[in-house]
């Protein structure tokens, strides 16, 4: 009786594992099989993917429409052209049989631009880098239009009423089309093109100041001298700046160097006690023309190859510009206004000891353009902080207490909106490829400006300055 059980449950304990073993086969047979397809290789020069700028480079595909990026799959019967497209917010991936002589064919057609391009008889096309910087230029190109080269050329023919207002309506227009069409190609970038607009403008102050410095007294002399050498001045940047790489933070310091450099100049025949009299207003304006280019060439020495994007320039300026303030606070606390060289002497050397620290402290971390704007936005705002508080305790009749409690506001502003910001980059000056969209935070500068203004514009008049560009 024992041994007849015991074989029945055996025999059950095998058909389980039978049973166990033909589900296990059908689960495996009914599972779907996988594929691989074989991407080819389209030409050496463009590898195994076309994209946007290499189709546009060779010209490939103009009805594609949104056109993202294609590659070539071979198939048993064929080949197949598999191209990703976008559509509003939708992606979109169209195959295309191609034969044979289809596939040559596009082999040829990059294989023609490339020898051209090898043989000297078509530039390669310029990079979405090289092209930046030419909005910028034809912007000045404009501008110059408007308010240099057309006033000065109804004045220089001695033009009045509807025949000068023709004039320079016809110049300024006539200065875009120049600038527009000698930039067609355009492979100048960010930094050499701001390079260049900066030396048209100390092209600009040295076309004003050098007629000043021999007491001339008619306006022709100065409109014929500045529209002179204010191309002159672009010429000479754009020759320095020829045969290297100039990143965009690169650039922003130089010109920033420029017109610090102009400041130092004017600063020491003040502390050398020059008088401010006719003969002492040349030697500030001379000392200030010698400072834009010294400035400038120091301040590229010590930028030149170090890894600065635009993000950190505009920290450097900005530590720069908060050590000064901070100098400045010191020196009124001690002094109470009596000796005005002691605050130049302390501008003059906390300015460079606070952007030598900025750089230091900002070596470790990512900073875009984006959040640098955003840490000085929250340094403005913690100097109106630090005001408020002094407003409140009652301290505010003493204006250096208030100068204390305004730069430690914006001292803590400072740090606070650099630990708020950390892991966050947003790049407001790129533009997006949902929307097009430009966002645009305010410089150091202007808020400077606006702080100097809250305070000292007392007569009611409106004074234009930059907070928030937006652009689409």
């Amino acid at each position: 009786m024992n041994t007849s059980v015991k074989g029945r449950l055996h025999m059950r304990s095998v058909a389980k594992q039978v049973l166990a073993c033909l589900l296990m086969s059908v689960v495996v047979w009914a599972q779907p099989e996988a594929f691989q397809e074989r991407v080819i290789l389209i030409s050496a020069s463009v590898g195994y993917e076309i994209d946007p700028a290499e189709r546009e480079k060779y010209d490939l595909f103009p009805e594609a429409r949104g056109f993202l990026e294609a590659e070539v799959v071979k198939k048993l019967d064929g080949y197949r052209l598999r191209t990703l497209l976008r559509r509003d917010r939708d992606r979109i991936l169209e195959q295309t049989p191609l034969t044979d002589s289809d596939l040559a064919q596009l082999r040829a057609t990059i294989d023609e631009v490339d020898q051209a391009i090898r043989g000297g008889t078509r530039l390669a096309e310029a990079t979405q880098w090289e092209k930046e910087g030419r909005l910028r230029l034809a912007t000045d190109g404009f501008l110059y239009g408007m308010w240099l080269y057309g006033p000065g050329s109804t004045r220089l023919l001695g033009l009045d009423g509807r025949a000068a207002a023709g004039v320079r309506l016809l110049v300024t227009g006539g200065s875009f089309a120049v600038v527009l069409q000698n930039t067609q190609d355009f492979r100048l970038g960010y930094g050499r093109s701001k390079l260049l607009q900066w030396g048209n403008y100390a092209g600009s102050f040295y076309g004003v100041g050098i007629p000043a410095l021999f007491n001339a007294e008619s306006d022709k002399v100065y409109f014929a001298s500045a529209m002179t050498l204010t191309p002159i001045g672009g010429y000479l940047a754009h020759r320095l700046s020829e045969g290297r790489h100039i990143g965009k933070g690169e650039s922003d310091l130089t010109t920033t160097g420029m017109w610090v450099g102009a400041l130092y100049g004017m600063a020491v025949p003040f502390l050398i006690d020059v008088s401010e009299n006719k003969t002492g207003f040349k030697i500030y304006l001379a000392a200030a023309m010698a400072g834009v280019p010294i400035g400038g060439w120091t301040t590229n020495r010590f930028v030149r190859g170090r890894p600065i994007n635009r993000g950190r320039a505009h920290l450097i300026s900005l530590g720069g510009a908060l050590a000064t303030t901070e100098a400045l606070t010191v020196v009124n606390l001690v002094d109470d206004g009596e000796h005005p060289r002691l605050y130049v002497t302390a501008a003059m050397l906390a300015l460079p000891v606070g952007a030598r620290a900025a750089y230091r402290l900002t070596e470790n971390e990512d900073y875009t353009l984006g959040r640098a704007r955003m840490i000085s936005v929250g340094t403005y705002v913690g100097n109106l902080v630090g005001e408020g508080v002094g407003y409140t305790l009652g301290v505010s009749r003493d204006s250096r207490m208030n100068n204390v409690a305004g730069t430690l506001g914006a001292t803590i502003g400072l740090w606070y909106t650099h630990r708020a910001t950390r892991g966050w980059g947003e790049r407001v000056t790129s533009v997006s490829h949902d929307d097009g969209l430009v966002v645009s935070l305010p410089r150091p500068e202007s808020l400077v400006m606006l702080g100097w203004l809250s305070r000292g514009n007392t007569s009611g008049v409106a004074v234009p300055v930059e907070l928030l560009r937006v652009e689409f």
